[in-house]
């Protein structure tokens, strides 16, 4: 058995899942714990996605299966249907990472339906010290930063599709040549992937074309990297640290314009105060929340620019950024993150009768009760409307109004007059109440 069990820092799970694609690196990690999963009594369950990618994709599924009944191990295979799951998609222009997208997928919609136990689910999966190093040099060539650079991690929890799969690699300190060296020696009986020889991708011709001339000049070069990336963990661990302090001291929260959970918002006044490296890092931290992956330095710069920190001309600035079903706006001196969430939310408010509930419920709670409760009626704003808040002399035209509140420009099509006896009697947004003077 390979040494790696001591990687698992986590509570012993209930089960372990295990995805296998019946290539060697994926038996050899299920030989390996069919050994731990003796020793420790835990049962092992494993994944084999069918990617139906490949002439042979289904020889591939029956190998595994025979794999694992010879061994008295629970398999489930899971076929993707590209023409009913993916519209548009065609298998032949299917690329290395939307397979892989729509692999994990699939893994997590089975694990949602079949996993029971509260925390989540442990799958393992084969990826070892060559793969590690690969996507080191693919992410330093295309452009990244900490966070590319650092690659996988050993063990770490995943959002990005849903359901919270907590990813262990125990093979990633193992090179390919001891995986090799393991398979050969167990006679396992795994099947070459044809994509993996080659140029026709980058990570095939890095691995044929540039691997072998690192391994010649620098013989060390796979635990260098190893070792570097790990460097760099630490110093996106502190990064990371430094970044969360400050966002938290940036946050606005609390308050009435905290409607909702697909709302975000940063004070701009304490955000410029700080060195821009540590802007940086910032926007980073807080655009990431719930993202598979970190914004592009493209974004960031845009944000930079939304904010005033950058030398750029007035008319090049963009009023809202969008990346990966996120925007970014601007009002007065607050930035708003609004998430993939935030249309749809948005439109909730539109019903008049979610309104009408809404505000029942919200006046139903005050003590002492406003006089016209609960007999009032709901209408829009009129076109030039003005209002005249409690405890002031003076009436405003709603706009200004609504910049003296700091209603951002997009938020004010939420507003509803509350009325009684055809006086306007409040203003109503989502979690807030603006009286006016009766």
């Amino acid at each position: 058995m390979l040494p790696f069990y001591a990687q698992f820092d986590q509570a012993l799970p209930p089960c372990i899942y295990v995805a296998c694609s019946g290539g060697r690196d994926s038996l050899v990690l299920l030989d390996s714990l069919c050994q731990l999963s003796r020793q420790l009594n835990v049962p092992l369950q494993v994944l084999h996605v069918n990617h139906r990618l490949q002439v042979i994709s289904d020889d591939w599924q029956q190998q595994v299966e025979a794999f694992c009944m010879a061994r008295g191990l629970a398999c489930v295979s899971l076929t993707l249907d590209w023409q009913a799951d993916r519209v548009g998609q065609v298998v032949g222009q299917v690329n290395e990472q939307t397979a892989r997208q729509a692999r994990y997928q699939a893994l997590a919609n089975w694990l949602d339906t079949h996993h029971t136990a509260a925390a989540p689910p442990v799958l393992v999966l084969a990826h070892h010290a060559d793969d590690h190093a690969e996507t080191f040099l693919l992410n330093l060539c295309q452009g990244t930063g900490l966070r590319g650079l650092v690659g996988m991690r050993a063990v770490r929890v995943q959002h990005e599709f849903g359901l919270p799969l907590l990813l262990w690699r125990p093979l990633l300190t193992i090179s390919r040549a001891t995986i090799s060296a393991y398979a050969d020696a167990k006679a396992l009986p795994y099947v070459d992937d044809p994509t993996n020889v080659g140029t026709h991708n980058r990570r095939a011709w890095l691995r044929a074309q540039v691997l072998p001339l690192l391994k010649a000049e620098f013989g060390g070069w796979l635990d260098n990297i190893t070792r570097t990336s790990a460097n760099l963990a630490d110093a996106e661990y502190i990064v990371n640290a430094q970044a969360e302090q400050d966002l938290a001291a940036c946050l606005l929260t609390g308050d009435a314009a905290d409607w909702t959970p697909t709302q975000s918002r940063l004070d701009i006044a304490q955000v410029t105060v700080l060195p821009l490296p540590r802007v940086r890092a910032l926007l980073r931290l807080w655009l990431a929340y719930g993202q598979p992956y970190a914004p592009p330095q493209q974004v960031i710069t845009q944000i930079i620019a939304l904010l005033g920190l950058a030398e750029q001309s007035p008319l090049s600035v963009q009023s809202q950024i969008h990346w990966q079903g996120v925007t970014v706006r601007r009002y007065q001196m607050t930035l708003y993150r609004l998430d993939a969430h935030y249309a749809s939310e948005h439109a909730h408010w539109a019903d008049s009768t979610r309104v009408q509930a809404a505000v029942a419920a919200m006046l139903a709670t005050l003590t002492p009760k406003p006089d016209f409760y609960p007999m009032f009626s709901l209408r829009r704003p009129h076109a030039g409307e003005r209002f005249r808040r409690q405890g002031k002399s003076f009436h405003e035209p709603l706009k200004k109004l609504c910049q003296r509140l700091a209603i951002a420009s997009w938020q004010r099509d939420l507003l509803w007059v509350i009325e009684h006896d055809g006086q306007a009697r409040a203003l109503w947004l989502p979690q807030r109440l603006i009286w006016l003077a009766a």
